[in-house]
């Protein structure tokens, strides 16, 4: 019996050190520079762990010839797994325009059930 009440409260410990996931959205231009994107993905890691997330998936924009499509699996796989919040490295990465960023944020927030985090504004 001491046995298992010592390993049931390992596993207590274990579900309360559980952190939730945080997906990340970056949006890559030709114009983009290749250190611009290792920063955007680097400030997503370092944001998750300063603000207790445990970052997931990055999906990234990257294709001129289908827009959007890493948008459309982002919210496909943050319905499937339940997760709460969507970080963006600058506001750009969710469009040029203040109207398509407010779209865009309007869109995850409907669609996938998620709240929008900034890390650089």
């Amino acid at each position: 019996m001491l046995r298992k009440a010592k390993s049931t409260m390992l596993e207590l410990r274990e579900v309360e050190n559980v952190k939730p996931i945080l997906f990340g959205y970056q949006t890559v231009r030709v114009s983009t520079p290749a250190g611009a994107v290792f920063r955007g993905r680097e400030a997503l890691a370092d944001f998750a762990h300063r603000e207790g997330f445990a970052l997931g998936e990055v999906f990234v924009e990257r294709d001129v010839d289908r827009p959007c499509s890493a948008l459309t699996a982002l919210i496909c796989a943050a319905r499937r797994s339940n997760v709460m919040a969507v970080a963006v490295p600058t506001t750009a990465d969710l469009g040029k325009l203040p109207r398509v960023r407010w779209l865009m944020q309007h869109r995850l927030e409907r669609e996938a059930g998620v709240r929008v985090l900034v890390v650089q504004s």
